[in-house]
Parts: structure tokens; C-alpha cells; sequence
């Protein structure tokens, strides 16, 4: 009986901790991974020299302006829909996670250009049929990535950097093709 007990009180442990660190690791709004784990992950891809990966950027268009205009329930609408999106499309590649407010990655375990403009063309599709099937949303995203092999030495960071630069300069063609 104490075996039992014994075995039965180390599994409820194991599982509490366990809840404990998804917990700690997931972003409350969309369920995706956060920005720590994200970090934890990359620190990861830091000590392996051979790793090939690409870091996809994310961010709303106009979340600002939804916000301002319809609320911040609207706002978090868009987000979480954004969320499902990028992780339905993505999780299976790699790792997907809402870095915060309205900026997403994923960290792709391909290096493979056609392919992740193949997932690519799916994020664009689906956002299309989102905002045909609820136009109130308006969603618009705007990305950029960087593989592995772009930067000499092998810091993620750096890959992540780069990703987000080519995500703003699409941000910025994308405000620029809106205004004029």
C-alpha cells in the first residue's frame, strides 16, 4: 500500500511540475510558446555549429488602428486569430511563439527557401480567406526571414535580427502601398 501511495504521490508531483513550466513557457492570450522559451530555444541553436534553421518575423499591420477604432477586444481578436494562423501553419516546421504584443517568430528547422515560401503562400492564403469570411477582422501581417546559413557565425540572434529587418522593410512597403 505505501508503494502505491509512494508511486501515486511522485506522478501527481511530476505532473503538477509539468503544468508548472508549460505554464511558465505559454503565452496566456494565444496558447503559443513566449518569448522565453523562445530565447531558451535559441540559446539552444547557439551551441550547435551544424544547425540549419530559418527565424520567420511576424507582426500585425494596423493593430494600432484597430485598437483605436474598435477596442482592444477587437485587438485581441486579431491576435489570437494571427496566433492560430502562424501556429497552424508553421508548428509543424519548428517552433512558433508570440514574442509579445503583436509580434510572432517561428524557428523552422529548414534552411530550404522553396519551402518556406511554400508555407508562406499558405499564410497569405489563409489570412485572404480569413478576411473574406470575417472582413470586420481585416487582418494583415507582415513578415520576414533569415536562414542560418546568411550570417558567418553561427548566433541566432543575429538571424533573428536580420528576420526582423526584412519583416519592417515589408512593413514599411506595405504602409507605403496603403497611403499612396
Amino acid at each position: 500500500m505505501d508503494l502505491y501511495h509512494d508511486i501515486t504521490i511522485r506522478k501527481m508531483e511530476e505532473h503538477e511540475r509539468m503544468l508548472l513550466i508549460k505554464r511558465a513557457n505559454t503565452d496566456d492570450l494565444t496558447q503559443l510558446n513566449n518569448r522565453r522559451f523562445c530565447t531558451e530555444y535559441m540559446k539552444e541553436l547557439d551551441t550547435d555549429e551544424e544547425s540549419k534553421y530559418t527565424i520567420v518575423s511576424f507582426d500585425l499591420n494596423d493593430l494600432k488602428k484597430s485598437n483605436d477604432q474598435y477596442g482592444h477586444v477587437q485587438g485581441d481578436l486579431l491576435i489570437k486569430r494571427a496566433a492560430e494562423l502562424i501556429g497552424d501553419i508553421f508548428s509543424d516546421s519548428g517552433i512558433v511563439g508570440r514574442i509579445g504584443g503583436d509580434e510572432f517568430m517561428a524557428i523552422l528547422s529548414t534552411e530550404d527557401t522553396t519551402y518556406v515560401e511554400a508555407l508562406l503562400e499558405q499564410l497569405r492564403q489563409r489570412i485572404d480567406e480569413t478576411n473574406r469570411s470575417m472582413p470586420e477582422l481585416n487582418l494583415s501581417i507582415s513578415y520576414g526571414y533569415a536562414m542560418r546559413s546568411e550570417i558567418e557565425e553561427n548566433i541566432p540572434e543575429k538571424v533573428y535580427q536580420l528576420s526582423d529587418n526584412r519583416m519592417y522593410e515589408y512593413k514599411r512597403i506595405y504602409k507605403q502601398q496603403r497611403e499612396g
